[in-house]
């Protein structure tokens, strides 16, 4: 069965959209308001957190800490299809201060992802569109890659022994978008191991719980040169696609 969470969770996702913001017409009939569905992930090592706005009215209630994420699912607050203007504010020293503003143009009934990145002289972001693998069987999940670390060294992930994804660089906004595209994956409780080109271990994290039909981000963060919540660390997102 193709697909099936993903399928279910899209149609709960917009199903729920539908009900919010539906408009009555005559006859008691109503009709949905058309959304995209936003996921927000902060790998932008210099701050302790980032605010979001869309069009200069903030996205999140609350800033979202480094190495967290935001997404509608948890929230319902949605973006109207077209093009909109995505700003990020980075709260280093408790002062917000623009890091990143950019046009994008959003679709109805699609789902997006911001990965926000980078160093304070150079912050960057990706912006991905997360669409769904047509040959997913029931029992595997989804899973893709992005190294948004500081690593100078091209990165290679392993998961359970295996060689996954080979010879990633920092990423760029091009190979960002190369990268967006998942791959079929075993599902169940996996350790996922990320070495650099001299075999050395980065990071590593085991026994995270890879769900059947369902679609996960690894994310590579972090410098080297830190430690603590700096270093270098793989997040596993679990989201939305169609």
């Amino acid at each position: 069965m193709k697909n099936k969470l993903s399928s279910l969770m899209l149609i709960a996702t917009f199903g729920t959209l539908s009900l919010l913001f539906s408009g009555c017409l005559k006859d008691g009939e109503s009709t949905p308001t058309p959304a995209s569905s936003l996921t927000i992930v902060n790998a932008y090592t210099p701050s302790e957190a980032i605010l979001a706005f869309n069009e200069h009215n903030a996205i999140t209630q609350t800033p979202i800490a480094y190495r967290e994420y935001w997404s509608s699912f948890n929230s319902y607050i949605y973006i109207f299809p077209g093009e909109r203007r995505l700003t990020i504010k980075s709260l280093e020293n408790s002062e917000p201060h623009t890091i990143l503003d950019t046009l994008v143009t959003f679709r109805d009934s699609t789902f997006y992802t911001s990965l926000v990145y980078g160093t304070q002289d150079d912050p960057k972001q990706i912006i991905t569109t997360d669409k769904v693998v047509e040959s997913l069987e029931e029992e595997e999940s989804a899973i893709r890659f992005f190294n948004l670390s500081e690593v100078t060294e091209k990165v290679t992930v392993f998961i359970n022994d295996e060689e996954v994804f080979s010879g990633y660089d920092k990423e760029t906004e091009e190979t960002g978008k190369e990268h967006a595209k998942f791959i079929a994956s075993a599902s169940g409780e996996l350790e996922i191991i990320v070495k650099s080109e001299s075999g050395e271990v980065i990071a590593e994290r085991s026994n995270f719980n890879f769900l059947p039909g369902s679609y996960y981000s690894l994310i590579l963060t972090g410098d080297p040169e830190l430690e603590g919540n700096g270093a270098p660390y793989i997040g596993i997102i679990r989201q939305g696609a169609n």
